[in-house]
């Protein structure tokens, strides 16, 4: 019993280490999880009096972005703490609601060892880290799947459907996945007793979670327009490879639910990734577990068919992986009209295969074993893929922006609040979340999946960097005028070639733009060549000009007659 203790906080003193670990990053300046850049930055409106003001295209578009209840979190904890801060502590919540939602779960099934390695287990997934890292809706993902499972197999009906509630303000694609298996389970398998009452509230509860997942297309401006679908996705070369969204064509069906299926055994952390000391690849030991998963199953049932009194595995999780592949199906099928494809098998899959190969373990070790035995034979196959998988310590998802603070730090502290800066993509990505000023247009927020929403945001990139290569300094002050912008940030890498990667130009606009570029080459940039008395500030390759004063010098050197 003692040992069992210790066992047990050991395993809870290891997922606090690997929480620390993964957060640790958080507590150095100018460390930022990549998507704050899109999810975080315009909550400075409620930190910052002034920032960020309804009116602005990006910023409208940030917030019709927000389920109402992930907004009903972020706005109050912004108002006293920086948006990064606020979103960090949304992470926390989320990470230890998932964390406690296994172990509830998994413990009402085999007893408090076994939760605490089901919540090691969990921490070990260096993937649920990336999910939940940053504090966005798509954090609550696990959390969410793990209290329905947790609420089903308790048989609390009325949780069940208020946790689909609460999933369908906060994160609606996992509700789908979850709310297709409990409903077929309602309807033809709950059995007769109060079937009518049940089925009553499941559809009340069905009609308020479609209202809460369309959310968006009523508070949307119709100019926007209506969400693609999968025939008007198709012929969009930026939901293509090489656009900003590579999303088509679909990657084949099955393999990328095995890749769910497997991800909770795959290679982690130090050993498993970092060091590399296994010989066996990723998938190879992954599938290896999987197999242990199936073979645990059937000889589970090989042990009911024997012995009906026996403990039986959960079949609820299967139910909700089955769910999940129909939803995955329908959500390719119904593209894009039923959120991303992939995020319905991404965050339901492996948070249902997780517990049961932790509860499979523990049913056949004491059917087959002695009580003592049957402890230490499952325990040690639970905790089998910290031995061949990887000790999951390793801090993932986190960038460091240092190299450009001076750049932000000088914005913040000599532009107006109010000033709108233009530039290229990138840095514009990384103003509004470091510096609280409004950009232009960038690359996180130019999404393409509303056809109206999207032609502006390429229309104020090719004007942007039609501005950017022109020749002539009065043909970059008639589009800050006409574009009401009070500063240009000039980054000098981007004149040798247009600008192709992550955060940068995509399909199809930078072909466009580099059609403009190598049509105005040979006469020279007139911005690469900026005067000095133009130049605000310069930090590395950026350099920052004044429109006012560009403006002005326009005006004092007309075009010879």
């Amino acid at each position: 019993m003692r040992g069992e203790q210790t066992t047990i906080q050991a395993l809870w003193l290891y997922v606090l280490v690997v929480f620390f670990t993964h957060m640790a990053p958080n507590f150095f300046p100018w460390f930022a999880e990549t998507d704050w850049k899109q999810w975080v930055w315009q909550y400075h409106r409620y930190g910052v009096d002034g920032a960020f003001p309804p009116g602005h295209l990006l910023t409208d578009y940030a917030f019709a972005m927000q389920p109402p209840l992930y907004w009903a979190m972020m706005a109050p904890l912004s108002t006293v703490l920086k948006p990064q801060w606020a979103a960090s502590v949304v992470n926390m919540l989320a990470y230890g609601g998932s964390l406690y939602f296994v172990a509830r779960l998994v413990q009402g099934r085999t007893g408090p060892l076994f939760a605490a390695a089901a919540a090691a287990l969990l921490a070990r997934d260096e993937v649920f880290h990336r999910v939940t890292l940053g504090g966005y809706p798509r954090t609550f993902g696990p959390l969410l799947v793990l209290a329905v499972l947790t609420f089903w197999l308790e048989g609390r009906h009325r949780f069940v459907l208020g946790t689909f509630v609460v999933g369908a303000a906060l994160y609606p694609s996992v509700v789908v996945p979850c709310a297709l298996a409990y409903g077929v389970w309602c309807v033809l398998f709950a059995g007769r007793a109060g079937w009518w009452r049940r089925n009553l509230e499941l559809a009340a509860c069905a009609a308020l979670v479609a209202g809460l997942s369309l959310l968006q297309n009523f508070t949307a401006p119709e100019w926007w327009g209506p969400v693609l679908t999968l025939d008007e996705a198709r012929d969009r070369p930026e939901l293509g490879p090489d656009g900003r969204f590579p999303w088509l064509p679909f990657s084949e069906f099955w393999p990328r639910v095995l890749h769910y299926i497997e991800q909770p055994f795959s290679l982690r952390g130090l050993l498993g990734k970092r060091l590399e000391i296994y010989p066996w690849s990723s998938d190879a030991i992954a599938r290896v577990f999987v197999v242990v998963l199936v073979a645990l199953i059937v000889a589970a049932l090989v042990q009911r068919r024997r012995r009906p009194t026996s403990s039986p595995v959960p079949w609820q999780p299967f139910a909700v992986v089955a769910g999940a592949v129909v939803a995955f199906w329908l959500a390719r099928t119904l593209a894009f009209r039923l959120y991303l494809p992939h995020r319905m098998i991404q965050h339901t899959i492996p948070y249902a295969i997780l517990p049961t190969f932790v509860i499979a373990a523990v049913v056949v070790a004491r059917a087959w074993l002695g009580e003592r035995r049957a402890t230490v034979a499952a325990l040690a196959l639970v905790l089998a893929p910290f031995v061949f998988a990887g000790d999951g310590l390793q801090a993932a998802g986190w960038r460091d922006y240092s190299k450009d603070a001076p750049l932000y730090e000088w914005v913040e502290q000599h532009t107006s609040l109010h000033a709108q800066f233009a530039g290229t993509l990138q840095i514009l990505d990384e103003l509004p979340l470091f510096s609280k000023r409004q950009v232009y247009v960038n690359w996180k927020m130019a999404h393409p999946v509303r056809a109206g929403y999207f032609a502006e945001n390429e229309r104020r990139m090719l004007a942007m960097y039609g501005a950017y290569y022109a020749t002539d300094l009065k043909d970059v002050v008639a589009f800050c005028d006409a574009e009401e912008i009070d500063w240009f940030i000039v980054d000098r890498t981007r004149f040798a070639a247009v600008e192709q990667g992550d955060g940068q130009l995509f399909e199809p606009v930078r072909g466009k733009i580099d059609a403009v570029f190598q049509a105005r080459k040979a006469a020279g940039f007139a911005l690469a060549q900026l005067p000095a008395e133009l130049v605000a500030f310069a930090h590395a390759d950026y350099v920052v000009a004044d429109v006012t004063r560009l403006r002005a010098w326009v005006a004092a050197h007309p075009p010879p007659p």
